[in-house]
């Protein structure tokens, strides 16, 4: 059986989306969907990894195509990315953003997003708050954009993150906030010093209301708990939730600070009353190095 045949079947939840195909959730018969996500074969069509697979079990699991919208950003040329196979082979439609691409036949639109306008560029290409899937991927403002678009009400039926695969379970860390009004001054070196840590993603996202359900050490896959629960699904525990390895990817970047996303942290992160620039000035500090060990990279917190 090929994949359109697995993952075609229209399914509809609330607000109009089907059911039909979801009655076995609904007796229990499936309700460990969401927790066999992680163990799917992957598949690569359009991905970088095995993202499409991963990403159409999800939907699967929770209530099918929907509305078939989509938004991402980082996309690059928008050849290889998250959510084309859903735009090619479903007919889904929605709107990828990328700094130094624009393709009008795909609404691929070449815009400078960051944490203080991502929110501006959402509502001017008519993403609806309640979109079917979301793919963030900036490589480094990654935590204080998803940030923004979650404080603003934005829920997405799935939620995928780009994360830093160098940094294992135990830290939850996330780059220093690019300076407002200069965002573009500050580029990738092509070092490990980019993004959000898997942890620190997990943290954040959970205090908005989702949970992870498929890693693959490059993309984290979250759901909404909320939607998750209304169709009776068994969720898989953050705290057993198979953990991100450390793994030794791009240069080094030993001696840098690094922002630490704890308890106090991810509470602060919810509160609608602080900006920006107030949340990202808030995050403790920690000066990080780390050791290559082969194709592992061990970091810990730097001596003074």
């Amino acid at each position: 059986m090929g994949v359109l045949s697995i993952f075609n079947t229209a399914f509809h939840l609330r607000d109009g989306r089907t059911a039909s195909s979801f009655a076995g959730l609904r007796n229990g018969d499936n309700n460990d969907c969401l927790s066999r996500v992680g163990t799917v074969q992957g598949i690569k069509l359009y991905s970088q990894n095995d993202e499409d697979g991963a990403l159409l079990q999800t939907l699967r699991c929770m209530g099918g195509h929907g509305t078939k919208e989509y938004f991402e950003f980082g996309s690059e040329t928008g050849m290889e990315v998250n959510t084309r196979v859903l735009r090619d082979l479903y007919g889904w439609r929605g709107h990828l953003l990328d700094g130094g691409n624009e393709n009008p036949e795909i609404n691929l639109h070449q815009e400078w997003f960051t944490p203080t306008n991502i929110v501006s560029l959402l509502e001017k290409y008519g993403a609806s708050k309640h979109l079917d899937v979301l793919s963030v991927d900036t490589d480094y403002d990654d935590l204080y954009i998803t940030r923004e678009i979650l404080l603003a009400g934005y829920r997405p039926r799935v939620l995928i993150n780009e994360y830093n695969v160098n940094f294992g379970s135990q830290w939850s860390v996330s780059t220093i906030a690019k300076p407002m009004g200069k965002e573009e001054e500050v580029r990738w070196r092509n070092d490990c010093y980019f993004g959000a840590s898997a942890m620190a993603l997990i943290n954040l996202n959970k205090a908005f209301g989702y949970t992870p359900v498929f890693s693959n050490h490059v993309n984290l896959i979250f759901v909404n708990v909320d939607l998750a629960q209304e169709l009776d699904l068994a969720l898989p525990s953050v705290e057993n939730f198979p953990g991100p390895k450390p793994l030794k990817l791009h240069g080094g970047c030993s001696h840098r600070t690094w922002k630490r996303i704890d308890a106090h942290s991810v509470r602060r992160a919810t509160n609608t009353t602080m900006s920006h620039a107030e949340f990202a000035d808030s995050l403790p500090d920690v000066a990080l190095t780390h050791e290559d060990f082969g194709d592992w990279r061990i970091f810990q917190e730097e001596k003074e």
